[in-house]
């Protein structure tokens, strides 16, 4: 059984709390089903921002790592309490024998259906800016496909009460990998916005996607799991991304 959190996360502070309550109710009701009926396995997806927002240094993280105690911003706070509850949940009923639950860490998703789309089509209108000091920022991103194959990979071959990150081998920024799909679809450089006015109208994305620099390792993933990223890094993904006629339809119309 594979538990999906919604990574659609807000832009704004409204609208965490709806996340928070799948990651933290959610599971605890699902968890409590999946017993119920005798499952013998979960898979739950995480998410890499539960080591913390803001400049993270360019050490890589490993899955040893500790949930962020100190956040940017103090709303952030149950963003982070929540991704920890679900995790605890899950590893503590695999402790009793209940079930045997597997955590996926994963980064940003990308890729079909998981918003390249929008941002491409954003793109061709010149309505997608990037920001002008979010610079040094980079997160961790995975292919949606290479993300499903990990999920099935954990399923068969990964260990009870564990945790893995699924990411690619690239963290980088999100004006990057947009410039890098303006220049492949062939549209125009975006515009650049100060970041006071993310910070105004998106909040959320300013701190996580255009603010946070961490760099997040896939080593046990692909030592245990069996699993390693197809698409090693988002120039890969992009360029299979638009290589395929649909997507250029898609975006074109």
């Amino acid at each position: 059984m594979h538990l999906q959190q919604s990574q659609a996360r807000p832009m704004a502070r409204v609208g965490l709390e709806a996340n928070e309550r799948v990651a933290g109710h959610g599971t605890r009701n699902l968890l409590d089903a999946a017993i119920a009926v005798g499952a013998r396995r979960i898979v739950v997806e995480s998410m890499v921002f539960i080591y913390g927002y803001g400049d993270l240094g360019t050490g890589w993280l490993n899955e040893e790592a500790s949930a962020a105690k100190s956040v940017p911003k103090d709303w952030l706070h149950p963003s982070i309490d929540a991704l920890v509850s679900m995790e605890t949940q899950v590893l503590d009923a695999t402790r009793k024998g209940s079930i045997e639950g597997i955590v996926l860490r994963f980064g940003g998703f990308y890729g079909p259906k998981a918003g390249t789309e929008i941002m491409a089509g954003l793109l061709r209108r010149g309505w997608l800016p990037v920001v002008s000091n979010a610079v040094n920022s980079a997160i961790p991103f995975i292919h949606i496909e290479d993300a499903g194959s990990a999920v099935i990979s954990a399923l068969y071959h990964g260990r009870g009460g564990e945790i893995y990150n699924i990411v690619d081998d690239e963290p980088v920024s999100f004006a990057e990998v947009t410039r890098f799909l303006a220049s492949t679809l062939g549209a125009p450089l975006p515009r650049t916005i100060p970041n006071w006015l993310v910070q105004l109208l998106a909040p959320y994305a300013a701190v996580a996607w255009l603010g946070t620099r961490m760099s997040v390792s896939n080593g046990k993933a692909k030592q245990e799991l069996q699993w390693t990223p197809r698409l090693p890094n988002y120039r890969a993904g992009i360029a299979e991304f638009w290589s395929t006629s649909d997507q250029q339809k898609d975006v074109l119309e």
